[in-house]
């Protein structure tokens, strides 16, 4: 990631020396060191995406095989940590795509089952300073799914998934006070 980052930081620093007022730069990006991240946030950097998509360690290599072979799951999960400490809390999102563990054959049989998942992986995010993002679940050519038959249509969750989650993200939000502390121009 040593070249994503130098262009990264070089973009960053000549655009806040370009404009005559501070731009507010969110970064989506992948898992990267410390140093990274600090490089980024010293030539002005507001807040950073980290692109996980699944966050399970069983199934992150299977679910995300590109990544996985780039950056263990642990790093993954040691890159938001870290980011959470370089910007602070509130300053840093998540970004995962619901439903998606239900497509393994080693994941979650039923959408109660992700759904409580999901929940569990905001609750973890949320309390430690990071803001779960979601991705719409589609068919990337070249992706683990786009091979799949069309007929897995019926795996992607339901509303009530959807609206589960979103109830418990809300009360968590709430509960650990990160609605106060987040970057709006990253949510």
């Amino acid at each position: 990631s040593a070249p994503e980052v130098k262009v990264f930081n070089n973009f960053v620093e000549k655009l806040n020396t370009a404009t005559s007022q501070k731009s507010h730069l969110t970064l989506n990006g992948q898992a990267w060191d410390r140093k990274s991240l600090q490089r980024l946030k010293d030539v002005g950097l507001d807040a950073f995406t980290v692109q996980i998509e699944v966050m399970d360690p069983k199934l992150f290599p299977e679910m995300c095989p590109g990544k996985a072979a780039k950056v263990p799951y642990e790093g993954w999960i040691q890159c938001i940590l870290d980011a959470v400490d370089v910007y602070g809390a509130g300053n840093v999102a998540v970004k995962l795509v619901p439903g998606l563990t239900m497509f393994s054959p080693n994941g979650h049989k039923t959408w109660q089952e992700a759904r409580d998942h999901h929940i569990e992986v905001n609750r973890w995010c949320i309390r430690n300073g990071a803001l779960p993002s979601y991705s719409a679940m589609w068919w990337a050519p070249g992706s683990t799914l786009s091979a799949h038959d069309p007929s897995y249509v019926d795996k992607f969750p339901p509303i009530e998934y959807l609206l589960d989650v979103g109830l418990a993200h809300h009360e968590d939000m709430t509960e650990y006070r990160l609605y106060e502390k987040m970057n709006k121009f990253i949510y």
